[in-house]
């Protein structure tokens, strides 16, 4: 970490027991905070979550050491990346990731500003 003040979710990066999870946990970070710089961070239902006008998406660590970064409105997204899937939930989509290798992220970052530019249609007041 630089010099700036650490985030909740730096925190929990940090303190995360699993070194590979706490690895996606960081990569991904960092991704979403590169993507969105007006990003909100918090940590919520114990899990770090990033908002936009709106909860925009949320990183939830997995059993196999894995994360899914699942997207609040990932029913309304495109249909254009294969790599968002429903897990037959009704509205939220995730990408699961096993290894750094895994984040493909020129199409993680296309995925996290279409999501952004989502909420500023459903969200932001119009003039």
């Amino acid at each position: 970490m630089n010099s700036e003040i650490m985030s909740p979710i730096d925190y929990y990066i940090t303190d995360y027991p699993n070194p590979k999870t706490q690895l996606l946990l960081h990569e991904l970070h960092q991704i979403i905070l590169q993507s969105v710089p007006l990003v909100e961070q918090s940590i919520k239902w114990s899990l770090p979550f990033y908002s936009y006008l709106k909860p925009l998406c949320y990183m939830i660590p997995l059993k196999n050491g894995g994360i899914n970064l699942g997207f609040m409105k990932g029913n309304l997204m495109s249909e254009t990346y294969r790599i968002l899937k429903s897990e037959g939930r009704k509205q939220i989509k995730v990408i699961e990731f096993q290894t750094v290798e895994d984040i493909f992220r020129d199409e993680v970052i296309m995925i996290i500003q279409e999501a952004c530019l989502l909420n500023e249609q459903l969200y932001q007041k119009k003039g």
